[in-house]
């Protein structure tokens, strides 16, 4: 059985939290490899900073020297959004052999039973909770479709023994970085301070991004 880690977001852009997320998630789960996966972002929501083929760019220059981590663009490519629980079916039923480990923070644990199908997620996958500043688990104070979830799929520990019904709530250090923050830096071109919470290896082509927009902008584009 293949124990693959699954990141998703928008990744606008990735950044050193999303790095150590990883790191941590596959060490504490001994996954066999993740994947992370940049959402399409439809028309109607607010767009991103950066395009969604820039977006896949900085998430392979930002993972290139971690082994085991590849970056999908199976959502970009098509231009449609894929719900965790799709994303999860469909990974298994090409990957029979694997066991998804879908990765994501306290605060969005928080609000599963709001997702689409969200009290079907963990029969479709297995999931990992990280800590986030500000977000506690209190069990007792869960909503009812929430503590229900909590409590039929907790695992008792952090072996990944089952292709799904699994959550893992991992005793990793907390990442505070703001995403917003560093999007609007980079619309501001300061890429000096941003660049403090980005991967140095993504940085010359963020420069570049910025440089041809400005350009562009310069032109009348």
């Amino acid at each position: 059985m293949i124990k693959l880690g699954i990141l998703g977001g928008t990744f606008d852009p990735f950044h050193l939290g999303h790095l150590l997320i990883l790191r941590e998630s596959m060490k504490a789960l001994s996954l066999d490899r993740a994947v992370v996966e940049p959402n399409f972002i439809p028309y109607y929501r607010e767009q991103p900073v950066l395009s969604g083929d820039e977006r896949l760019e900085i998430c392979r220059l930002s993972v290139a020297g971690m082994p085991g981590v590849s970056v999908s663009d199976r959502e970009v490519r098509r231009g449609v959004y894929t719900p965790t629980y799709s994303l999860l079916r469909e990974i298994r039923a090409a990957e029979p052999d694997t066991a998804p480990v879908f990765i994501i923070g306290m605060d969005s644990f928080l609000y599963l039973h709001k997702w689409q199908n969200g009290p079907g997620i963990p029969e479709a996958g297995n999931l990992a909770v990280l800590k986030r500043p500000g977000y506690i688990l209190k069990p007792e104070t869960l909503p009812p479709e929430l503590r229900a979830i909590y409590e039929k799929y907790r695992a008792p520990d952090n072996r990944v023994t089952a292709h799904s019904g699994q959550i893992f709530f991992l005793d990793t250090p907390e990442t505070d970085i703001s995403a917003t923050r560093i999007r609007n830096l980079l619309r501001r071109g300061d890429l000096a301070e941003a660049g403090k919470y980005l991967a140095p290896a993504a940085l010359p082509r963020i420069d570049e991004i910025l440089k041809q927009r400005l350009t562009r902008s310069d032109s009348g584009e």
